[in-house]
């Protein structure tokens, strides 16, 4: 629409009285090109990493075929959805579906998997996704909503934080529900209609091939959970005793620093108050040393030195020339004396 405006302003500028002329001057298009831009990076990316951890834990391309065409069938559900209550593609709603993209693949992938563990256990194919996608329906749907539940109190707000939260919200809970009834619809029958060809006698073909390193760990993995399970009653009191115990020293250390930082402050504060109080007298000569001036004497004069001494610390402000006479005669020199010395000087 902008590109088609830039493209016509001549014909806009051909119908208009001479002394009218059209500009182009605000433009917003960029921002939402580049968050279209975006949308699709992030979903390419998401498309790709989730297919190489499948095909890396399945073995399965056809698997992780079926986990990357969920991501932009979601999203092309979503903008529907999106279109049909009134919201227009802008940067909120794209930064929604970016923001959904990393959570649309969790749905498909657990479906898969399970589908996958029936076969492993020796079921036919369609009876294998019929009860893999019965298994986690609630499981998956209870997870959604728990994801969902964040962005309810956006609809309770009010002013422009409202009209800028809530399109972000639409877009991310209609491409999670688009995500939860494709992986519970569209899924298996992809599965059924893709992994025919490979599992069409059943799940005996894992029982024949040599068990992966992979299949050991997850045996080995399952044996240990089943034996926590058996001790649940025992490490659910251990497991509260020992978080109590963390919680404790975890507040302990932190109220601990917070005094230690406390004091650290406190002696830098007395230190730093000393070094700038103690920084002008240690640029001025009377900081630990004598300073002597002369005064010449005017023709016929005689010559006087004065000298200014201090044993203690002194601005050197406090230090003074002597002043001299310009009459005739003998010159006589004034010289600045501290108190004490004032005191010792005979009459």
């Amino acid at each position: 629409m902008v590109n088609l405006v830039k493209q016509n302003l001549p014909k806009f500028q051909s119908v208009l009285p001479p002394g009218v002329k059209v500009s182009y001057e605000f433009d917003q298009s960029p921002y939402v090109t580049r968050a279209i831009r975006g949308l699709g990076y992030e979903g390419l990316l998401g498309a790709v990493l989730t297919g190489l951890m499948v095909l890396l834990f399945l073995r399965d391309w056809r698997s992780a075929l079926v986990v990357v065409l969920n991501i932009p069938l979601a999203i092309a559900a979503a903008l529907l959805a999106l279109g049909v209550c009134g919201q227009t593609v802008n940067l909120m709603t794209l930064g929604g579906l970016a923001l959904a993209v990393g959570i649309l693949v969790d749905e498909a992938t657990v479906s898969i998997e399970n589908i996958h563990t029936h076969l492993a256990a020796g079921q036919p194919l369609k009876r294998a996704a019929l009860d893999a996608t019965r298994e986690t329906t609630m499981p998956r749907l209870l997870a959604m909503l728990s994801i969902l539940a964040v962005f309810i109190p956006t609809f309770f707000m009010r002013g422009a934080a409202k009209s800028l939260f809530v399109p972000l919200a639409l877009a991310v809970g209609f491409s999670m529900v688009a995500s939860y009834l494709l992986s519970s619809t569209l899924v298996p029958i992809l599965c059924v209609w893709l992994l025919r060809s490979r599992h069409g006698q059943g799940g005996a073909h894992r029982k024949s091939e040599r068990r992966s390193t992979l299949d050991r760990l997850r045996g080995g993995y399952g044996r240990v959970s089943s034996g926590l399970v058996g001790l649940r009653w025992v490490l659910v009191p251990v497991y509260l005793l020992a978080l109590s115990l963390f919680a404790l020293g975890l507040s302990w250390f932190v109220s601990s620093v917070q005094v230690f930082l406390r004091d650290t402050a406190q002696v830098l504060s007395v230190v730093l108050t000393f070094w700038f109080w103690l920084t002008p007298f240690r640029s001025s000569p009377a900081f630990g040393s004598s300073c002597t001036t002369s005064a010449t004497p005017p023709a016929g004069g005689t010559s006087s030195s004065a000298s200014c001494r201090s044993a203690s610390l002194m601005p050197s402000s406090s230090c003074r020339r002597p002043s001299t006479t310009s009459n005739a005669g003998p010159s006589t020199g004034s010289a600045y004396r501290s108190p004490s010395s004032e005191a010792t000087r005979p009459d």
